[in-house]
């Protein structure tokens, strides 16, 4: 059920009955605690409405971890569309004047795909161990 990646508003909102369905299923199997694993926090404030268990998502955790570790850091994401989601929130969780981000204009599924040549899978070679 679902879009086959997230690249976006539009694939995030169809993806959100597939999600709910697995968190009530999840929580109908006595788990504790979910993490949604999608970067764009998918479907996080609708499933924390509909557990009760915490419920985590990446993005939020990733910036707080960040946030401990360095004043200014940066996100790297897949699609310029995704970017401007992830730069709202960066804002929402409170570190939009600390976290950049940048899009590598690579499709989720590329990553993944062993076809590709790795070079596309590098985007920023100048900034490759800063």
């Amino acid at each position: 059920m679902g879009p086959v990646s997230i690249e976006g508003h539009y694939d995030g909102a169809m993806a959100l009955p597939g999600l709910l369905a697995e968190i009530r299923k999840a929580e109908a199997a006595g788990a504790q605690a979910a993490v949604i694993a999608c970067f764009d926090d998918t479907g996080l404030d609708a499933a924390r409405s509909l557990a009760g268990f915490p419920v985590l998502g990446i993005c939020e955790s990733a910036l707080i971890t960040a946030g401990f570790l360095a004043q200014r850091f940066t996100v790297v994401t897949t699609l310029e569309r995704s970017r401007i989601l992830l730069e709202n929130l960066s804002r929402h969780y409170g570190f939009g004047g600390r976290a950049k981000v940048r899009a590598a204009d690579i499709p989720v599924l590329e990553l993944e795909d062993p076809s590709v040549r790795s070079d596309r899978k590098t985007p920023f070679p100048d900034r490759a161990g800063a």
